[in-house]
């Protein structure tokens, strides 16, 4: 795990690198603002690194990404080069490394290696908390559930609930509720709205929802020896999506993204 860190951190560097040079922002997100804050580091039995970037951000730097040659050695895994990712977030991997999942290893995906994730915050409005808001919400989260359980990236069986909603979406080819999906999440981005929404990632609606006042002005925490942007009101960011975050879950909680092969 140690190593895992480490090597995680570097790819982190680069990319605090990248959004430098090109006046990007970014937030510690999900564990690894939990761990800047609790343990001044990452968290001891987690093997990966999140960041947030608000969406224009988001685009600029996946663009970027893309439009350079395959062969430099951190590069992005996302949707456009990697067709099995079925994620709306992207990986931001580093070659020469190995993290292969069973699932991965079942698609036989062309990238299996170590990364940090990086997820969009959309704008939405605050009136999310609205009956119809939280349709809206409801039916976004409903979307990306089904989405995953195609690209077969979900063993257990779905709820009743959503066994009901594959019925209503059934009629829609995978590249229609990936479209419709994405149109929604945007929906409100350059509205000067109040709020952000991380849909993207495994937080549950609408714990994903939170005021732009809790990013900005941002403030830097260590982490692991060096200092990285983080949201301001990060107490309120972590006390919406964990509770009582300095607490530390049980035993058979403390678990890592099941590699099944790793190479550093």
């Amino acid at each position: 795990m140690d190593r895992i860190h480490k090597c995680g951190q570097e790819i982190l560097d680069v990319f605090v690198g990248i959004c430098e040079e090109h006046e990007l922002k970014y937030y510690l997100a999900g564990g690894s603002l939990l761990g800047a804050v609790r343990h001044k580091g990452p968290i001891p039995w987690d093997d990966d690194i999140d960041v947030y970037m608000p969406r224009a951000d988001f685009d600029a730097f996946k663009k970027l990404m893309l439009e350079r040659p395959e062969s430099e050695t951190y590069h992005i895994q996302c949707l456009e080069n990697e067709p099995t990712f079925a994620h709306f977030n992207v990986h931001f991997n580093k070659s020469g490394t190995l993290y292969k999942t069973e699932i991965a290893a079942e698609k036989k995906r062309r990238y299996m290696e170590l990364w940090i994730d990086v997820f969009p915050l959309d704008e939405c409005r605050g009136d999310m908390t609205t009956v119809w808001g939280r349709l809206i919400g409801k039916y976004l989260m409903s979307f990306k559930y089904e989405l995953t359980i195609r690209a077969k990236l979900i063993r257990k069986a779905p709820s009743l609930r959503h066994r009901a909603a594959q019925l209503l979406f059934k009629p829609l080819s995978d590249d229609r509720l990936w479209r419709l999906t994405d149109r929604l999440m945007r929906r409100d981005n350059g509205k000067r709205c109040d709020h952000y929404a991380n849909w993207t990632g495994r937080c549950p609606f609408p714990a994903n929802i939170m005021p732009k006042s809790w990013f900005e002005p941002a403030c830097k925490l260590l982490y692991n020896g060096k200092y990285y942007w983080a949201p301001g009101e990060w107490d309120k960011v972590l006390t919406q999506r964990y509770g009582d975050y300095m607490q530390l879950p049980p035993e058979d909680q403390r678990i890592t993204g099941f590699p099944i092969e790793i190479g550093l």
